[in-house]
């Protein structure tokens, strides 16, 4: 039986712009923390650029150039991750963002 490959339709810079933090940079780290937390607990495996959970990418890096041209790094995710983070995240904004991208895009 062959898995379907979820959407990441959520990206860090999306987030950013719709529950503002202080930087993209401080959004990015706080995600990186929760994927790094996941895959020591042995939830994720890190496989190149994506985070798998069960051979099924749920997260994966990606770089682009912010407003003063410099090279960052970003990450998309989708459902999964953002039912995580909701859990994860102090901000009530940040967290209803995040609930709501679940309500569109259900996990199952």
């Amino acid at each position: 039986m062959q898995s379907t490959q979820p959407e990441l339709h959520m990206t860090s810079e999306l987030l950013h712009e719709l529950a503002p933090v202080r930087t993209h940079s401080d959004l990015t780290r706080t995600i990186l923390k929760g994927l790094e937390e996941l895959t020591n607990g042995g939830v994720l495996v890190r496989k190149g650029r994506a985070w798998l959970a069960g051979g099924v990418s749920v997260a994966e890096d990606y770089r682009y150039t912010d407003s003063m041209n410099r090279d960052r790094i970003a990450i998309r995710f989708g459902s999964w991750l953002c039912l995580a983070l909701a859990l994860k995240v102090s901000r009530e904004d940040t967290r209803q963002v995040l609930l709501s991208a679940v309500k569109k895009h259900p996990i199952y």
